[in-house]
């Protein structure tokens, strides 16, 4: 997997579909279309089109920039793990400087669209000065209030982690639901809340986990070796090196060729290696003899199941 796909995965970890075209798409699209619509800095006798597109195209570099460098200042500053603020901030000064000739450039074109602006596209001027540092900072303002602003209403009032190493506040056990203690390890924490739940199953994704939860499934940001570790004292086992699955969430084992999947209640299939087949097969005569021992006793939240 390379670097862009790393980054994929990480910038749409948690969204659904239409989340992430509203942070990928519709935001920024939107406001070039206002600022097109209106002109700003375009020459007024550029037709309508032409500042639409002149606009779309300024609002997407900048953004996907954004993006690129805050997930930059993501990993920079993972060592020291401080609040999502830094990481945006960090990120907006990386971006500033990658923008600072790019943008200006780009603008100047804007500025004389409709007239000959092969000239002036081609040269920027950099100085050090207060006047160059005030109209940079005028200039980067507006996309950084937005860029901020959506990123913590995601992070916060969505449970969509950007940012955030750790989240600002842990999910509370509800008795009456499924957030009890044996479904919380620590990087459930990680989850956004609208798949927080009880634990299924886990896949190793690069330097992803993918967590299964009554709920549905997310991507987090986590190592596979330590998301078993954190789950050593649930009742689970790992079928294959790639996954983990809880026990009373198996309903058979399922043989087709030479593959072998255990099917789980919520319909999820998951591959049993040749490694782990053997412990994967005592495990299940062991789940199969309590739940049938279970059964006899008239527990009626334990059924035997076809485990064959």
């Amino acid at each position: 997997m390379n670097a862009i796909q790393r980054i994929i995965q990480f910038e749409i970890r948690g969204m659904s579909l239409v989340s992430g075209l509203t942070f990928f798409l519709g935001v920024p699209l939107f406001v070039a279309f206002i600022f097109g619509w209106n002109h700003v800095i375009v020459d007024r006798s550029t037709p309508l089109v032409l500042s639409l597109i002149f606009w779309a195209g300024l609002v997407m570099i900048v953004w996907l920039t954004s993006i690129a460098a805050c997930h930059i200042a993501y990993h920079l500053l993972k060592k020291w793990e401080p609040r999502m603020i830094i990481v945006l901030l960090t990120g907006l000064a990386i971006s500033t400087l990658a923008l600072a000739w790019p943008m200006h450039a780009y603008s100047l074109w804007g500025r004389n669209m409709g007239r000959d602006a092969l000239a002036p596209i081609l040269y920027a001027p950099f100085a050090l000065s207060f006047d160059y540092a005030f109209r940079l900072i005028n200039g980067v303002l507006p996309g950084a209030f937005l860029w901020f602003g959506l990123n913590l209403f995601y992070d916060k009032a969505l449970g969509i982690r950007r940012y955030s190493y750790q989240p600002d506040v842990e999910p509370e056990a509800d008795p009456g639901s499924s957030r009890t203690a044996d479904s919380n390890p620590a990087f459930m924490s990680r989850l956004p809340a609208a798949t927080y739940g009880k634990l299924i199953a886990m896949k190793a994704e690069d330097h992803y986990v993918r967590v299964y939860t009554d709920h549905g499934n997310s991507l987090v940001h986590y190592r596979f070796n330590d998301a078993i570790s954190d789950v050593s004292g649930q009742s689970g086992l790992q079928t294959h090196r790639s996954w983990w699955v809880r026990e009373a969430e198996i309903v058979r084992m399922k043989t087709q060729g030479h593959r072998i999947h255990l099917v789980l209640s919520s319909g999820l299939e998951v591959p049993v290696s040749r490694s782990y087949l053997n412990s994967v097969k005592r495990s299940l005569d062991q789940l199969k003899s309590s739940r049938e021992q279970a059964g006899q006793t008239g527990n009626p939240d334990v059924s035997p199941q076809t485990l064959h």
